[in-house]
């Protein structure tokens, strides 16, 4: 039923103009049902499913964001969206594909945060720590977590596609006061998500190039203690940033292994990640011997 109502809200979308009022009321229907179908769509298994099931639902978004381009809420969910199905779906076989996803959700991003906080790019970028973090003070409390989380992640994640770009690097320590406050404001949101990012920022990077990859586990191990265990992408991430960064093999074979031997989860809104996570934690335990050395045969002890 939802299917035919947002394929309907599409079709009137392209076909009608129509006035604010009505507009509104559309897109905040728009909105209300498509995070029912989220909803669902979190608890299936059949991930190749959702992976052809999503692009339509993107589009329908884009295009109502084209007729309705200050809508915050609805900003905020295309940001959602295209992050979700090239993070989960994309990055992987294309990055120069997710990369796009990534632009369109940071463009919405900065849009949404313009419009409902007044924040000008120019007030963030080139500005002194201080002074940034400050405003974030200012403008963002627990209540609004959500706009502010998505607004850094979108903005990271759009770096880390164009990290050839020196000047996009460059914009990387604003997103790092972003997340430091999201991570304030409230660690277990999405399942500990602040964490996440900065179990990530951290477990990428070898202490020998100056990273702080103790602090990576650190974070992990947070969203482990948050989720119970159950959310077993954080594991596959664990092991393909933190385990390989620090080549500890047998930490890197454990955990993608308890990927594969993990039972259905209690909490039925893991059940799509982790289906993906356990397809990914195959994949990786396939390319062991790619990214560690073999481990040392022991030597028999020689008769004599």
């Amino acid at each position: 039923m939802r299917i035919f109502v947002l394929f309907f809200l599409f079709l009137y979308l392209l076909l009608f103009p129509f006035g604010c009022t009505s507009k509104g009321i559309i897109n905040s229907y728009l909105i209300s049902t498509l995070e029912g179908t989220q909803a669902s769509l979190q608890q299936s298994k059949n991930h190749q499913l959702v992976e052809r099931a999503l692009p339509p639902f993107i589009v329908m978004v884009d295009a109502a964001i084209a007729d309705d381009p200050e809508n915050v809420a609805l900003l905020i969910k295309g940001a959602q969206l295209h992050v979700g199905y090239a993070l989960s779906f994309i990055e992987d076989k294309d990055p120069a594909w997710a990369a796009l996803h990534y632009e369109n959700a940071r463009e919405y991003t900065f849009r949404a945060i313009q419009v409902e906080y007044d924040i000008q790019s120019h007030a963030i970028v080139g500005q002194e720590e201080n002074k940034v973090k400050k405003l974030l003070a200012e403008k963002f409390s627990k209540e609004n977590i959500q706009d502010l989380f998505w607004w850094g992640m979108s903005w990271g994640l759009w770096i880390n596609a164009n990290r050839e770009n020196i000047k996009s690097i460059g914009e990387f320590p604003y997103v790092r006061l972003i997340m430091e406050h999201a991570l304030f404001l409230d660690p277990t949101y999405e399942n500990g998500m602040p964490h996440l990012f900065f179990g990530l920022y951290y477990g990428s990077i070898h202490k020998t190039l100056g990273g702080e990859p103790e602090k990576g586990k650190e974070h992990f191990e947070k969203i482990l203690e948050i989720t119970k265990g159950e959310w077993l992408s954080a594991k596959v991430l664990y092991a393909r940033t933190y385990a390989r960064t620090i080549q500890d093999r047998k930490l890197y074979e454990k955990l993608l292994n308890e990927v594969l031997d993990a039972p259905d989860p209690v909490n039925k809104d893991y059940i799509l990640s982790n289906s993906l996570a356990k397809k990914q934690a195959e994949t990786l335990l396939g390319k062991i011997d790619e990214y560690f050395l073999p481990e040392p045969e022991e030597k028999e002890e020689e008769d004599f």
